[in-house]
């Protein structure tokens, strides 16, 4: 009869023992699926990075862009051989900042979803459109020129 329940106590030692592993797993498989990854942010900031230092502003169609188009009719911008990023940098420089700030926000506007933020820094902010932050991608890139 003692043998019987030693038998017992290990099937239910061994079962609840396997059950909490199984609800281990689960919530683990759920968490993972659950949290989002940094990829596509990942991407995101180095196709800016892409585009910035590698357009140049006579490869743009100038008139989709309002903000540009009235630098270039004013003359705040006289080279259109520089880059959007040796451009942005040329009118902070001058102190130009809300020129250059109107330069990022003109070729930015419409490429990001909402849920994301997006600030584009010098030595001190140029352009930023805030959003509630749940992870962070910080990208830098050593221009010269």
């Amino acid at each position: 009869m003692e043998l019987n329940k030693k038998g017992i106590f290990f099937t239910m030692d061994a079962f609840m023992g396997l059950s909490l592993f199984i609800l281990i797993l689960v919530t683990l498989y759920i968490f993972f699926i659950s949290a989002g990854t940094l990829e596509q942010q990942y991407y995101i900031s180095e196709d800016f990075f892409d585009v910035f230092s590698n357009i140049k502003f006579d490869e743009l169609d100038t008139e989709k862009y309002d903000g540009v188009f009235a630098l270039l009719v004013e003359g705040k911008i006289n080279n259109t051989d520089y880059t959007l990023s040796e451009q942005i940098i040329i009118l902070s420089s001058e102190g130009n900042d809300a020129n250059a700030s109107l330069l990022v926000g003109d070729f930015t506007e419409g490429l990001l979803d909402e849920r994301f933020g997006f600030s584009f820094e010098l030595e001190d902010e140029i352009y930023a459109r805030e959003n509630k932050k749940n992870s962070l991608v910080s990208r830098g890139r050593l221009l010269t020129g």
